[in-house]
């Protein structure tokens, strides 16, 4: 049986987060504030680092843009 594996753009979802935050006119503060994480964690999300869909979930509510805006699949 072939094993099906992901290949997730952690560093192309990390750019669309932060155009899709600043098209909002939010603050690295702001959107962490929003979801209950430390700026820290944005910026690293923002830069490539790994996330999970609870998060994106929450990102893409506070950030008013689908799922699939952030393009989870190229």
């Amino acid at each position: 049986m072939k094993i099906i594996e992901a290949n997730i753009d952690y560093k192309l979802i990390g750019e669309r987060i932060k155009e899709a935050r600043k098209k909002a006119g939010l603050s690295q503060e702001k959107l962490a504030e929003m979801i209950d994480v430390t700026t820290v964690y944005v910026s690293k999300i923002e830069r490539g680092g790994q996330i999970n869909l609870k998060r994106l979930s929450q990102m893409s509510i506070a950030l008013n843009v689908y799922l699939l805006i952030l393009d989870l699949s190229r």
